[in-house]
């Protein structure tokens, strides 16, 4: 009788002993899930803070530019065409061509006539020769982009001189160059440029103020 109540509480001890060891094994996976959740909202909270910071630059960023894309000027290659059949002067684009034809030819005279009076008076004491060994258009068009436009618009001198988006005409150039380098120190190759042109009126020949990269004024 002893001996079977002996092996009754043996039992009982060992089952209480592996119901311990199995909770204790529960709480630890449990612990180890808080664990784990706690470490993902903290790279949660992380993130969020991130993407906030991101958020706040990414204004800071736009401000100088409100909303570019409200900018509307038409359908700008149709208007030159029509310009040019109205007023008789050539499209902004024969005046850019007209522009590399005179460094070709080394025709200074005619270059410089591409250009506005306020342009020009950067030349005066610009040798003739180009020195220019080839130099071939791959690419002219009008550019689509009124971002350009906008920019040359907010600019001190454009505000002055009451300029509107229809005296305003950009045009991209790619070009392919050869200088001789033994005369000159400029760069060969192929070159894209914007060039700015612009003119009093609809009636006015269009004239080059400027060319280079990017947004810029005039």
């Amino acid at each position: 009788m002893l001996k079977n109540f002996i092996i009754i509480v043996a039992i009982l001890l060992l089952s209480t002993s592996c119901n311990n060891s199995k909770e204790q094994e529960i709480l630890e996976q449990l612990k180890e899930k808080d664990q784990t959740i706690s470490e993902l909202e903290n790279e949660l909270d992380y993130y969020k803070e991130k993407n906030s910071e991101l958020m706040e630059k990414l204004t800071m960023i736009e401000e100088p530019f409100p909303k570019l894309e409200l900018f509307e000027y038409g359908r700008e290659v149709d208007f030159y065409y029509e310009d040019e059949k109205v007023s008789g002067n050539l499209t902004a684009i024969s005046v850019v061509e007209k522009y590399f034809e005179a460094m070709k030819s080394n025709d200074l005279e005619s270059w410089k006539s591409t250009m506005t009076q306020d342009k020009q008076s950067g030349f005066v004491e610009k040798e003739e020769n180009f020195w220019i060994e080839s130099l071939d258009i791959l690419d002219i068009h009008y550019e689509s982009d009124t971002g350009y436009k906008h920019s040359i618009l907010q600019d001190e001198d454009a505000k002055e001189m009451g300029l509107t988006p229809d005296n305003i005409a950009v045009i991209y150039v790619l070009y392919d160059v050869l200088y001789d380098n033994s005369k000159v120190p400029y760069n060969s190759g192929r070159i894209n440029w914007h060039f700015i042109l612009l003119r009093e009126d609809g009636q006015s020949p269009w004239k080059i103020q400027g060319w280079g990269y990017g947004y810029g004024g005039i």
